[in-house]
Parts: structure tokens; sequence; C-alpha cells
């Protein structure tokens, strides 16, 4: 992905198998007395596998309890991807509402299935999305392709080599 230019520190340490992951990942992944819920999507570009709950984007270890929701097992077809899971899915919206609002984790069996029919969470202004979703992809983007690219994945941080 990045042989030929260089990319971004960031997209090296999030390719499956750098040093940043290996480091992020040695130790458990929650707390003892923590709920965690995670929701991710499974046509996630970005995030890469992530079929099932045993992808990149789930936790597995540690001491909390973990659960892992794919917007798809609330509505099967869902085609949220990596930007519209925190900028505009009403899935995603609706499990960490869920998560908030109960004691433990999220529970996909608790959500509205009426979430599957809304288009985008609340808050997010349908007059103006397309232009909004446009330019946050726009930015994401730009963002990617000027940062100051290295050949290379940047040395873990002192903090993280441990």
């Amino acid at each position: 992905m990045c042989a030929v230019n260089g990319c971004a520190p960031s997209i090296w340490q999030q390719q499956t198998g750098s040093r940043f992951l290996q480091a992020l990942n040695a130790g458990g992944e929650t707390f003892t007395g923590i709920d965690y819920t995670v929701v991710y999507s499974r046509t996630d570009e970005v995030v890469t596998p992530n079929f099932d709950a045993t992808g990149s984007s789930a936790l597995h270890t540690g001491g909390g309890t973990i659960v892992n929701v794919a917007a798809q097992e609330v509505c099967p077809a869902d085609l949220s991807e990596h930007l519209a899971m925190g900028t505009f899915d009403p899935v995603a919206y609706a499990v960490v509402l869920d998560a908030i609002g109960h004691a433990g984790p999220a529970s996909p069996g608790r959500i509205d299935r009426s979430v599957c029919t809304q288009g985008v969470m609340p808050g997010v202004d349908k007059s103006r999305f397309a232009a909004n979703f446009a330019n946050v992809g726009l930015v994401a983007g730009q963002q990617v392709l000027t940062y100051p690219h290295v050949g290379s994945e940047p040395p873990l941080k002192p903090y993280a080599a441990g």
C-alpha cells in the first residue's frame, strides 16, 4: 500500500502486523469491572478484516465484559462503511445509546429495528448531509495525501516500546 511514495506515519501504524499494533495489542485490551461495546461494520474498507467479531475492530482479551456488534447484526442490509460509523449511521448511534443507557454493554436484541429505515442518526441535517459528508471524505483524503510521507513505519515511542 505504501511501497511507491511512502505513507503518512499513521497509515504505516494501522497496517496489519505493524509494530504499533503489536505493541497496542500485547497486553489485555480490557480491564476487569469495565463494560466494553465495540460497534463496527462488516463493510469497513479501512479496518480489515471485519467480517465477524474475530476481526481487527473487535476486542478479544482482558478482564472486561466485551460485546462486539456489527451494524449488520442489527440491520443486515446496512451498508455503512468506515466514515459512516461515526458520522451518520443510525445503527451505530442506536447501539451506543443502548450501551450508555443500560447496565453492562450494549445488547443488539434491545435495538428497535425501525432504526434500519432511518437513514441518518438524530441531529444530522438531511438538507446538508450530502455536502457535509462529501466534505468529510475530502478532508480525510486530503490529510492522507498531503501529510508528510515516510518510507517505513516510524519507531515506537519509548512509552509504547516497553
